[in-house]
């Protein structure tokens, strides 16, 4: 790795005491202090004892401990960006016993006697902001609203990394003992190297600081933020393609599609990479023809380790995984899936502290970007490597916690085998707003659920939520009644489906901008409320997030199957299990129970019976209080019997199903029998209702400002919380007034998308203001780390003095020229008129005047449509042409 350039300035007075602790070299507290030196900018290297004192930049201070006598200037694993730092303008000097370090409002006091850190004191003016020791890596931070002033990191284990990275080609054999070599990687399990970074508490600050030093995270492809083919499927080149000419056939955008594991042929424990000729007899030929149509592939592998090898890091571990990984990439393959094993895993060098899940983002992200590389013959412009990985620390969607400061940088994770119900769409829903505030941007869920089959309207409220998130990627097991895509949920799931995903589309420009705005700050692009409203309590919310700063989104969750509530029952439920599957024989457990809904997982509902292949029957009478639907939720078979009348007969394997069984009016009393038995691995019967009006209620609360529902048009005053009744066609979906949210057309496909025609939805006020960017670059390289992108500005303010709404659409900044597209581009205002802003007495284009065009509300209209009506009020369009190397300033004169 490039090596720190340290710069000794003549005017640096350099304190170097033979131990941190070594009482016989410190200074008496008669000695006289020192003169407070000035230093001009730098990093400083201010030696103190064994303790060297690095000032990185105003918000980030390094406190290293020597080691083997010397100090590291090596970029690390958890470090790979000190050599960027330029340091600070800052004074010095000794006063009794500690050395003392100032720059802007700072104060660093350093004890010569000092051990693990302790006695550090960090000021602020004259409040300790920090007093610090050692401690673990992580990579969790702490939520916006509760940002401290300091936050500590260590780089431990401190690993050098090969300049070479992911590859044998600097191996070298050294026995020096200061170091643990493998490969050609040096890890320190011991070295002390403490870095605080000072947020002041200012959340966005901290996820600035923590970027710059632990490493962005990669931008991914603009194809990746789009629609995802994904199931447990074994395809051939026919299915495949058969499912992407269903895309077409449905009108559904796609962008990627997901071979799962068996592209492979497979071993008996299905590893290997030994392409499945059966399936796929021209690889390289499948690939090109899918991506002749503008589609990238990703392959599923679940790695084992090489037998004999000790960890990730051994010679035959690397020539291994780099040879067979880069060998599909040559063939053509865009995307590699990490996916960690079920029994075995990759291994770690560093177990107690970097999970396999983090090494192994790390080797297959190295072997693609060396990849890349290679086949570009530049190592600084080349495509962009992008994978999935399991989500280091989320185990099948339970968040425990980013593990630790790497794992963020490795573009595209997920949440693991998540089930498809209620509760786990609620916590896929916490899980990207955790995520977003521990800087890892593109959380993806297996929307739907993995395992499980939801109800039509169940799913439809997961493609909803997965729409407006990082990543939309349906998924599902193979062992499930139905995969995850839109026309095997009835004509209503797909129609909504094709609504969400369009939007999804339309808001491309957002999207990708708010992709680099992350590389940038750090900033995720589904954001808790906390960022934008950290001072309000009631914005500490995990059920309703930002996307950028003016969309607020409540995805509905709640499933539209309710347990039956025990006062429908007229009496206890009768209750009798069998151990065996036909409930045959005398039972071996009876009781009374208040309701049924049992959820046994891999358990016992007694301990006289079996936990596999048992049956019960339930018996009862219930009269409920509103009109519904009875259904049943059983995993395996489950009859019901209404009054006396078989209604129905699932009695076969099954996992999770729901069954409506029968409507039921109002105050009618009516007995039930169920009969259920359970096969093997988990169990549960449940017996439900449902709402037959199909209108869901969901509590959404609004921060400052005002804020309009997309869908019914109201205006709703922030600070609040409000009670909306949404049917399945609508969410809980707010702009904030004063505000403008740039628009794409409609695609098929992003390669499709027109970036010369921008639309910017304009919601009006004279309270608030707004101010924005679209980016735009090459949508596949990383020339955008270079300057090679074009970053065009806009804002909104109300003018009182003029009455005037105005406009600013800045020219394009930045080096990025794309020879398929104008610089002229098409742009339409499209301003919504809302009632107090919807006298409109003149337009100016750059103090001209302008025609408008007056679209009437249009009760067909999706919300943030590209052109025509809108769903929720009449509008005014502002239509020209201009290059987007001009400055246009639009004026909307007010009545």
């Amino acid at each position: 790795m490039q090596k720190t350039k340290l710069i000794y300035l003549a005017l640096i007075s350099t304190f170097i005491l033979s131990g941190c602790g070594g009482a016989s070299n410190n200074p008496s507290s008669n000695s006289s202090d020192s003169e407070n030196n000035h230093h001009q900018k730098s990093i400083g290297n201010i030696v103190v004892g064994n303790l060297r004192i690095q000032l990185l930049d105003e918000q980030t201070i390094r406190f290293e401990e020597k080691k083997d006598n010397t100090f590291l200037d090596d970029n690390t694993f958890f470090i790979p960006q000190r050599d960027a730092y330029e340091g600070v303008i800052y004074n010095d000097y000794k006063e009794g016993d500690n050395h003392i370090i100032t720059f802007n409002d700072i104060t660093i006091i350093v004890p010569y006697e000092c051990e693990n850190f302790n006695g550090i004191i960090i000021k602020k003016n004259d409040s300790i902001i920090y007093n610090g020791s050692f401690m673990n890596n992580t990579g969790s931070l702490p939520s916006p609203s509760n940002t401290p002033d300091a936050f500590p990191l260590v780089d431990k284990p401190r690993i050098v990394i090969p300049e070479d990275g992911y590859s044998t080609d600097s191996y070298y054999n050294n026995t020096d003992s200061k170091y643990d070599i493998t490969s050609g990687y040096k890890i320190q399990n011991d070295a002390k190297d403490l870095y605080v970074l000072l947020p002041l508490k200012n959340a966005k600050l901290l996820r600035q600081a923590y970027v710059n030093l632990t490493g962005k995270t990669e931008m991914v492809r603009l194809a990746n933020l789009g629609s995802w083919d994904s199931k447990y499927y074994a395809y051939s080149e026919k299915t495949a393609q058969d499912e992407i000419d269903n895309y077409k056939k449905y009108n559904l955008p796609l962008d990627n599609l997901v071979i799962d594991t068996d592209w492979r042929q497979s071993s008996s424990t299905g590893i290997g990479y030994d392409v499945n000729t059966t399936l796929f007899p021209d690889m390289a030929g499948f690939l090109e023809k899918v991506h002749n149509q503008n589609i990238e592939v990703m392959f599923n592998d679940h790695p084992e380790p090489v037998s004999g090898t000790g960890s990730v890091l051994d010679v035959s571990e690397i020539d291994y995984r780099k040879e067979n990984l880069t060998n599909l990439l040559e063939m053509g393959l865009d995307t590699w899936w990490y996916d960690r094993n079920w029994t075995t895993a990759l291994k770690s060098p560093t177990p107690s502290a970097i999970n396999h899940e983090t090494w192994g983002m790390y080797l297959f992200h190295d072997i693609t970007k060396q990849h890349y590389q290679n086949q570009a013959n530049n190592s600084q412009i080349y495509r962009r490597p992008v994978i999935m990985a399991n989500a280091d620390n989320i185990y099948h969607g339970k968040y425990n916690g980013i593990k630790n400061s790497a794992s963020h940088r490795y573009s595209i994770q997920w949440t693991g085998d998540i089930n498809a119900d209620s509760s786990s769409l609620q916590q896929e829903i916490s899980d990207i707003i955790k995520s977003g505030i521990d800087a890892t941007p593109y959380m993806s869920s297996d929307l739907g659920g993995h395992n499980g089959n939801p109800s039509n309207e169940l799913y439809t409220r997961w493609i909803q939520y997965g729409a407006l998130s990082p990543i939309f990627r349906p998924h599902s097991s193979k062992y499930n009644q139905r995969y995850r895509q839109p026309w095997l949920y009835g004509e209503d799931a797909l129609n909504i489906s094709r609504d969400y995903i369009n939007l999804r589309y339309r808001l491309m420009a957002l999207y990708y901008s708010l992709a680099y705005e992350n590389y940038q700050t750090g900033m995720p692009l589904i954001r808790s409320l906390e960022f934008n409203y950290p001072n309000d309590e009631l914005a500490q919310r995990n059920d309703e997030y930002l996307i950028g700063n003016n969309i607020l989104f409540a995805p509905m969750s709640d499933d539209i199957y309710n347990v039956m509530p025990t006062n429908w029952f007229n009496s206890d439920i009768s209750v009798k299990y069998y151990n065996n599957k036909t409930l045959s024989g005398t039972p071996v457990h009876e009781e009374k129970v208040k309701s049924i809904n049992f959820n046994w997982g891999t358990g016992k509902p007694s301990s006289k019976v079996n936990a596999d292949n048992f049956s019960a029957s339930f018996e009862g009478s219930l009269t409920p209080e509103q009109d519904t639907v009875l259904a049943v939720k059983a995993d395996d078979g489950v009859r019901v019997y209404v009054d006396g009348e078989l209604k129905c007969d699932k009695f076969i394997p099954n996992d999770s199903v729901t069954y409506d069984v029968i409507e039921l009016k109002k105050g009618t009393t009516h007995t039930f029998k169920i009969e259920y038995y359970e096969d093997a691995g988990n169990a549960l019967i449940s017996l439900l209702y449902k709402n037959n009006q199909n209108i869901y209620t969901k509590e959404v609360y609004l921060p400052e400002g005002d804020w309009l529902n997309v869908f019914n048009g109201e205006i709703y005053t922030g600070k609040n919380s409000y009670s909306f009744e949404c049917d399945l066609k609508s969410t809980p979906l707010f702009v904030r007034l004063g505000s403008m949210t740039p628009l794409v057309e409609n695609a098929l496909n992003t390669a499709s998308i027109d970036w010369n025609n921008i639309s910017y939805d304009i919601y009006p006020s004279k309270n608030a203001s707004d101010e924005g960017f679209i980016y735009e670059d090459d949508h596949q390289t990383t020339a955008y780390k270079y300057g090679q992108n074009r970053i065009s500005n806009y804002s909104y303010r109300y003018d009182k003095n003029e009455n005037a709404i105005v406009i600013n659409l800045k020219k394009g900044q930045g080096t990025f020229t794309n020879s398929e597209e104008s610089e002229n581009k098409n742009y339409s205002l499209r301003y919504h008129l809302l009632e107090g802003m919807n006298s409109i007495k003149k337009v100016t284009l750059n103090g001209n005047i302008i025609s408008v065009k007056y679209n009437q509300k249009n009760k067909y209209a999706s919300p943030f449509a590209f052109s025509g009506g809108s769903l929720t009020e009449d509008i005014v369009t502002i239509d020209f042409n201009s290059s987007v190397l001009n400055n246009n300033e639009i004026k909307i004169y007010l009545s």
